[in-house]
C-alpha cells in the first residue's frame, strides 16, 4: 500500500494531516495548541522526529484531530490494537470507522 493509498484512507475517515513550516520562536508545543491537538499527537505524526526541540524552518505534519495513528500489521486483531490504547473495542471500531 502507498503512502497516498493510507491517507486517501484517513481522509475517508475525517482525518487528515496539513503541513506546518516552523516560524521564529516556535516550538511544538505552541504549533499543538494552535492546531487544537496536543503535543503527543505531533510526535506520533511525526515519527522521524530525534528530539523536542524545533527548528526554524523545519516542517512537521499536524493531524486535524488528537490521537495516535497506527498502522497494522498483517493479521493484527482489533481486540489487540484495543487493548494497546487501552479503549473498548466498540470504541476503536466506531471512531475508526470500521
Amino acid at each position: 500500500m502507498t503512502q497516498e493509498q493510507i491517507e486517501a484512507g484517513w481522509k475517508m475517515g475525517g482525518l487528515e494531516i496539513a503541513s506546518h513550516t516552523i516560524r521564529q520562536k516556535e516550538n511544538f508545543w505552541k504549533v499543538a495548541k494552535e492546531h487544537h491537538v496536543d503535543i503527543d499527537t505531533i510526535v506520533v505524526a511525526n515519527p522521524d522526529l530525534k528530539k523536542l526541540s524545533a527548528a526554524h524552518g523545519q516542517t512537521v505534519r499536524v493531524p486535524n484531530q488528537k490521537g495516535v495513528i497506527h498502522q497494522t500489521l498483517a493479521r493484527e486483531l482489533l481486540l489487540e490494537i484495543s487493548l494497546l490504547y487501552n479503549v473498548s473495542d466498540s470504541s476503536n471500531s466506531t471512531i475508526n470507522n470500521l
